[in-house]
């Protein structure tokens, strides 16, 4: 069954706000927190008519899930004037679905779509009944309105200031925003998964929404009996985190071939990402044997400072013994009474030396055998660093490959990948592209967290 998705952009209007414009268009009231003022939209003045709610990401911040709260923020992170706000998915629900399926549906869609693009999702089931006119009154359908930035990191690195100069929670906006392809393709998406989800032998079931306004982050998840894809896991070796952040943060103005370039450079992304893993696990290895070869040439060197010394202790003993046994022969001579306590001295002495010559020679095979250890992990750490050698090249390739193809998308990469990381690809790039441009700390303005656009291939700038 094909579903008519319909997508809007939201933007905002001339006397509103980004509260006012959602309350309108979900028909539901929230309250402005800057100015006190209370939006109201609902048809019918019961707040169980239909309910807004709102969904969030796995990992967003508790504020994701209301509805008030994300609008507000919103509102203070954009700038003044006619700025996009969010969209809005318009999908409709065939005759004789029940209420409970409606929002089931409803739900399911929001789930999907805040997976997809990391965004909070508002939403609700119409009935169609409202005083607009046109495409605002389409019977039945579910509604669907998200902001049109996505969520900053947990740890804010990527997030954008508000008007106040804070951190809000929202980073760069979505590049489908200002990309009429890329909003095309995601409402394809966006109805093939209705168009499964209602294909599916018993349609998922909204689950309670918890009383408590501190409720924890959403959590995903349908019955035990619906039968759904399995989850993405971040321990996946095939999920690459920082390709996924840059598509979140593509440049915005792309035309269809510049479109083009920016997947093949997703792709040579991938191919990075993918050679710094190993980079990484080869220079662990390497570390780790250059360690233990330290470890084991310290141990070396005082293992045959103490043969030094006992050595010495030895040969003190030996000539102590050969003093004691020239003495004992003329005592032999003068006084025979002195005999039985000479030979008991003479007898220590001969356990003592032979006692530090068993320590002498216990610590030459200890000598021994650590000089053999550090032989093996000299060879060892040749293989190791051979192998990481070949990593650094493999990862060198990677960079020239990527940097013929979007230099920008390469020094936004490195703009973002942690710092054990970016030297390993600074040091590539340095090898692969001897005059690149240092520009890793980008400026970034309230409008765009991403790298800069990349000229269109007319030269008159970017498509719109």
């Amino acid at each position: 069954m094909n579903f008519d998705i319909d997508l809007e952009l939201l933007t905002r209007p001339a006397t509103g706000t980004a509260v006012s414009l959602i309350a309108e268009h979900l028909r539901t009231q929230i309250r402005d927190e800057r100015t006190g003022d209370m939006h109201d939209g609902r048809v019918r003045r019961d707040d169980a008519h239909h309910p807004i709610l709102t969904l969030a990401p796995i990992g967003a911040p508790g504020w994701a899930t209301s509805t008030a709260r994300v609008w507000n923020a919103l509102e203070w992170t954009e700038r003044h004037g006619p700025q996009p706000l969010g969209f809005e998915v318009r999908a409709p629900v065939p005759e004789g679905i029940l209420d409970p399926a409606m929002q089931g549906l409803a739900w399911a869609l929001a789930a999907f779509i805040s997976r997809d693009l990391n965004v909070p999702v508002s939403y609700g089931v119409m009935e169609g009944t409202g005083p607009w006119s046109g495409r605002h009154d389409t019977g039945h359908h579910v509604r669907l309105c998200f902001p049109v930035r996505a969520l900053a990191e947990p740890d804010g690195a990527d997030a954008i200031l508000d008007r106040s100069g804070k951190r809000s929670g929202f980073a760069g906006r979505l590049a489908m925003a200002s990309n009429p392809q890329l909003a095309n393709a995601f409402m394809g998406r966006v109805a093939r998964e209705a168009a499964r989800i209602r294909s599916l032998p018993k349609l998922p079931v909204q689950p309670p929404v918890l009383p408590s306004p501190k409720r924890a982050p959403f959590v995903f998840g349908f019955e035990d009996d619906v039968e759904l894809p399995p989850p993405v896991s971040d321990t996946d070796p095939k999920v690459h985190p920082l390709v996924a952040r840059l598509r979140r943060e593509a440049p915005r103005g792309m035309t269809l071939p510049d479109l083009r370039d920016f997947e093949h450079a997703m792709s040579l992304a991938t191919d990075i990402e993918d050679a710094l893993k190993v980079v990484g696990e080869h220079q662990t290895v390497d570390d780790g044997l250059g360690a233990q070869q330290t470890r084991t040439v310290a141990a070396i060197l005082d293992h045959e400072y103490l043969l030094d010394r006992a050595r010495e202790r030895r040969s003190e003993a030996e000539e102590a013994l050969r003093d004691l046994q020239q003495r004992g022969g003329r005592l032999l001579v003068r006084v025979r009474r002195g005999l039985g306590l000479g030979d008991v001295s003479l007898k220590q002495k001969s356990q003592d030396v032979r006692r530090l010559d068993s320590n002498v020679q216990a610590l030459k095979a200890a000598v021994l055998s650590l000089r053999a250890q550090r032989q093996a992990m000299g060879q060892d750490r040749a293989v190791a660093t051979l192998a990481l050698t070949g990593a650094r090249d493999e990862l060198k390739d990677c960079v020239r490959r990527l940097h013929g193809t979007d230099p920008q998308v390469l020094a936004h990469l490195v703009s973002i990948i942690s710092c054990p990381e970016r030297t390993w690809l600074k040091a590539a790039m340095a090898r692969a592209v001897p005059q690149v441009e240092e520009r890793i700390e980008q400026a970034r303005d309230e409008g765009k967290s991403g790298p800069s656009v990349k000229p269109s291939r007319s030269g008159m700038g970017p498509g719109r």
